[in-house]
């Protein structure tokens, strides 16, 4: 098989054994369809802004499984961290797991365990705001990212409000913008604090089908649709002609 139809770099695959070009095919990939693309430049929008008072948050909402993970690791990867010749370490996309649970000392924890600072675990929280706010005011960070932001089942209304009034104070002393990524359970929490609403706009990130997202990238007739599928696996793994 020629791979004509394949791109460059997965052509040199061709000849690699099948376990590289089985581990190939299973690496993380990045695919973009209209709606990601509006939130991937949302994300640029929010990284250029200019530092403000009130800066502008974001609240990115889909179904679980969905590839709001994947988008926002797709999005750090355009802006990694960096060092100066003069040391002055930059990390302009902060990500982090939101902790299963409402609670904001346990978000400082994971923020001063992903910047490898040194902290007392057992420290009451204000101790360990103290730490987060200094550690991230020297990383020249622009956007706070927390991923998994789902907590409707777990802590009660007010930790859930107060988690989420922490937030706005990390946005407002650091002057950045923060964006949560979670399912439709997370915005029910947020709108159930309308100070908070009103700084978190949602961007709905939609379960793509391949026929209304990617009809235009394959032939149009059903046999060449399935014969380019056919091809594909062939190339990749083998696939029994019986496919």
């Amino acid at each position: 098989m020629s791979g004509e139809h394949l791109s460059p770099k997965t052509r040199e695959l061709l000849g690699r054994p099948i376990e590289e070009r089985i581990a190939y095919i299973q690496l993380d990939s990045w695919i973009p369809y209209s709606q990601a693309n509006k939130i991937l430049q949302q994300l640029e929008d929010l990284l250029n802004h200019p530092k403000c008072d009130r800066m502008p948050n974001l609240a990115i909402t889909a179904q679980t499984n969905n590839g709001k993970t994947r988008l926002m690791k797709h999005f750090l990867s355009l802006h990694q961290a960096s060092q100066s010749n003069t040391g002055t370490i930059s990390v302009p996309v902060f990500y982090v797991q939101c902790p299963g649970f409402p609670d904001e000392s346990r978000l400082y924890t994971a923020i001063l365990l992903k910047l490898c600072k040194k902290f007392r675990p057992s420290a009451p929280a204000q101790e360990k705001l103290v730490l987060v706010l200094d550690a991230l005011s020297k990383i020249e960070i622009r956007i706070l990212a927390l991923d998994e932001v789902n907590f409707t089942e777990v802590g009660t209304a007010a930790k859930q409000k107060r988690f989420l009034n922490a937030l706005r104070y990390l946005a407002n002393e650091l002057r950045i913008s923060i964006v949560c990524l979670g399912t439709e359970e997370m915005m029910r929490v947020i709108r159930s604090v309308p100070s908070v609403e009103n700084r978190f706009p949602p961007m709905v990130l939609p379960r793509w089908q391949l026929i209304t997202h990617f009809a235009s990238c394959w032939p149009r007739s059903k046999r060449s649709f399935r014969s380019s599928i056919h091809r594909v696996c062939q190339t990749a793994v083998h696939w029994p002609q019986s496919f």
